[in-house]
């Protein structure tokens, strides 16, 4: 359905192009405020007929009250209204009169009803009933189409109205009923008192094995600490045996030596006992000299 070029605002009628051209200048433009340049083109548009009506001025006027300019195009769209005034036409007639008000003047204008002729009718005293008859008659076609055409699109926007309440009236009723479905399926609030309680109680024994599990946990923490510490002396301990048994695989590998070098003596002392003369040997100590 088209828009119609008058716009009501608490029941004063305004032009809904300017109304309109102005909101677009002020939405995502700028900084929301109408430019002298926006000012000069809205006044333009109020000429688009070549002349200005009283409703044109009227909103003009609204919007110079109601938007925010510029303090620029405030000054000259102020010193701009006077003469806009002056220019009103006076003749202007109401273009948003409906067309049933203005086609019977229209067609009274341009087809005036012929005259009957008394003195032909055979029943003078029905003369005037016959031109009312007549005349309705000779307007029929034309009001019936303005008339009953708006009424028959507004009968059937309003049955197709009822139609959608109807729909969705019955999609309500299901909604609703789905709803107390879900709640009558809800437990009351003793059962979600006695959950919450049930709940609760958990939750606290819970808390309790958590915080026993903490304390296990810090008891090992300490365990594996002193055990890292005993193994980290036994590692030590380890390491000074291992010493200890280098050093001794040394001595005995020198008492080894020194077995060697005692046995080759004693072998030479036999020889010398047998041969009557000292036997001399070096040793740790020395020159050993047996006689």
């Amino acid at each position: 359905m088209a828009k119609s070029y008058y716009k009501k605002i608490q029941g004063v009628r305004y032009d809904r192009a300017l109304l309109e051209a102005a909101e677009g200048r002020i939405y995502g433009q700028g900084d929301g405020r109408i430019s002298q340049k926006d000012a000069e083109e809205i006044v333009e548009l109020s000429k688009d007929g070549g002349r200005i009506t009283e409703t044109e001025l009227r909103t003009l006027k609204y919007i110079s009250k109601n938007y925010h300019f510029t303090q620029k195009a405030a000054a000259w769209f102020a010193g701009k209204l006077p003469d806009i005034e002056k220019a009103v036409d006076p003749d202007q007639f109401d273009q948003a009169q409906p067309l049933t008000q203005q086609q019977p003047e229209l067609d009274k204008a341009s087809s005036p009803l012929p005259e009957l002729d008394k003195a032909s009718s055979p029943l003078p005293e029905q003369d005037q009933s016959t031109v009312t008859t007549s005349q309705s008659e000779e307007f029929t076609p034309v009001e019936e189409p303005i008339v009953r055409i708006p009424h028959l699109i507004w009968g059937v926007l309003l049955f197709v109205a009822i139609l959608v309440g109807v729909v969705l009236y019955q999609g309500a009723i299901k909604e609703i009923e789905t709803l107390e479905l879900k709640l009558s399926a809800v437990p009351s609030i003793q059962e979600l008192e006695q959950q919450v309680s049930d709940l609760q109680s958990e939750r606290s024994a819970l808390q309790t094995i958590v915080s026993e599990l903490k304390q296990k946990v810090a008891e090992t923490n300490s365990d594996q600490a002193q055990f890292q510490k005993g193994l980290r002396a036994e590692q030590d301990r380890l390491a000074s045996a291992s010493s200890e048994i280098t050093n001794l695989r040394s001595e005995v590998q020198a008492l080894r030596d020194e077995r060697s070098a005692l046995q080759t003596i004693v072998s030479e002392l036999n020889q010398k006992v047998a041969g009557q003369g000292p036997v001399c040997s070096p040793s740790r100590s020395g020159t050993l000299c047996v006689w």
